[in-house]
């Protein structure tokens, strides 16, 4: 598929892995498809130097979440 007939899709993963299978050097670790993006043309998506700076800034995570200490609630679960 030539570029300029393709489309941008938004997606969602866990994680960038390494992987040589592919030119990027990278995969998608859990990737799902969030949605479609017809407000976009083709050459609006994500380039190759903004996915390198995502990876390092983030050392390959997409996802964020915390984890809690139990101890760190009192004793009516409050923070």
């Amino acid at each position: 598929i030539e570029p300029n007939n393709s489309f941008i899709v938004q997606v969602k993963a866990v994680e960038i892995t390494n992987s040589d299978k592919y030119k990027t050097g990278c995969t998608l670790r859990f990737p799902r498809l969030e949605k479609f993006r017809p407000d976009k043309q083709w050459f609006e998506c994500m380039k190759l130097s903004e996915l390198a700076e995502l990876r390092e800034k983030n050392e390959g995570k997409l996802a964020s979440g915390k984890h809690f200490n139990l101890d760190e609630f009192d004793e009516d679960g409050n923070l």
